[in-house]
């Protein structure tokens, strides 16, 4: 049977040292992991432990944008760590994660792809960093300093790549996972609130409902729905405010009215109601919101209203609190159309019992 390359050096390493077979068991157990900052650190503690290095890093891209940060480290300050960033193609990070390519450094950083990158504060005598990718997609990249008996060799950097490789499936394998268990943490969401929801008959229930059920899942210090036809303003308190923060809220609201109504006002012109068993408790300081998230009311391609909650804090809200906050509104909308038709239905109900009781009292009378 032919041996690949890769094969023949574990082979070599594993003959010259025994104890690296506990290593590679280590590099199957990446598959079991399940928690992904666990494994982000075990992918490193593996790769120093089977190449003697000093210390390393694994930096993955974050989101969509083209960036890097660490998100696992080994022998670096804390004030690296929280600096570095790094976009594709910048430095030797960013190189090799354009270029799909791992790299051997021994000595001084001669390199003039890599200059720019020398840092003067640590003393590097030998590196590889290699991408973890599948195919042309590319997670992020590994690397490795200061291999402690002699330094980093070619055959340490073609098997380094065969471990950012397992690592790249197991990465892969976590993101699927999540999308799965993210799928079904919005079904559980969708029923549980609709549930919910379907038990409010009036809106004053349906507003109280939708409060209490988004402040299970995140934190923020006020909630409010807008209603674009009576002008008015319902709100919640969670959190101690003050005047200035429910000012930024009418402005928000009245910002919202002009943009949808054709019509013109000022926040003081809003009607404010506030729905909450206790007084709200008063913040001394001058409070202000740092961030929202709103979604319009709309039925039959007509908006009419705003749901809205804010916080205090600068980017306050999460992807995951958005896809909850955007799942809620969305039952919403169902929610307060039922409750109104169900309170025209009761004022119509009401009034025809009271002119059906005048009518039997007319003919009560008429009778005597």
């Amino acid at each position: 049977m032919l041996r690949s390359p890769l094969d023949t050096h574990i082979k070599e390493l594993l003959t010259e040292n025994p104890a690296l077979g506990v290593f590679l068991d280590a590099i199957r157990e990446f598959g079991g992991i399940i928690e992904t900052q666990s494994l982000f650190e075990h992918i490193l503690n593996v790769c120093i432990k089977i190449f003697k290095a000093e210390g390393g890093s694994v930096m993955l891209f974050t989101g969509t944008n083209k960036e890097m940060v660490i998100k696992s480290s080994e022998g670096l300050k804390s004030e690296i760590i929280d600096k570095a960033k790094v976009c594709y193609g910048e430095g030797i990070a960013g190189w090799v994660a354009q270029a799909l390519e791992p790299v051997l450094i021994i000595g001084e950083n001669t390199d003039p792809r890599f200059t720019s990158m020398k840092d003067k504060a640590r003393v590097i005598k030998d590196s590889i960093v290699a991408p973890i990718c599948l195919g042309k997609r590319v997670f992020g990249v590994i690397s490795l300093n200061n291999r402690i008996n002699g330094t980093f060799t070619e055959k340490d950097k073609e098997l380094l790549m065969g471990v950012a490789a397992v690592a790249a499936i197991a990465i892969e394998r976590m993101e699927l996972m999540s999308k799965q268990q993210q799928n079904i943490d919005t079904a559980e969401i969708i029923t549980n609130v609709s549930t919910a929801l379907g038990r409010s008959l009036n809106e004053k229930e349906v507003y109280r409902t939708v409060c209490d059920f988004l402040k299970q899942y995140m934190d923020f210090s006020v909630f409010a729905i807008f209603f674009i036809d009576s002008k008015t303003m319902i709100y919640t308190p969670i959190e101690p405010i003050s005047d200035s923060l429910m000012e930024d809220v009418k402005r928000h609201f009245s910002n919202f009215f002009n943009s949808h109504s054709g019509q013109k006002i000022s926040p003081a012109e809003l009607t404010a109601s506030m729905e909450s068993d206790f007084p709200p408790l008063k913040s001394h300081e001058q409070l202000h919101i740092g961030s929202f998230l709103d979604m319009p009311l709309s039925a039959q391609d007509k908006v009419f209203g705003d749901i809205y909650i804010g916080s205090t804090g600068m980017d306050a809200f999460k992807e995951t609190d958005m896809q909850v906050f955007s799942i809620v509104a969305e039952q919403a909308v169902n929610a307060v159309r039922n409750a109104s038709l169900y309170t025209a239905l009761e004022k119509k109900y009401k009034e025809a019992s009271e002119t059906l009781g005048k009518m039997k009292a007319v003919i009560g009378g008429a009778g005597k």
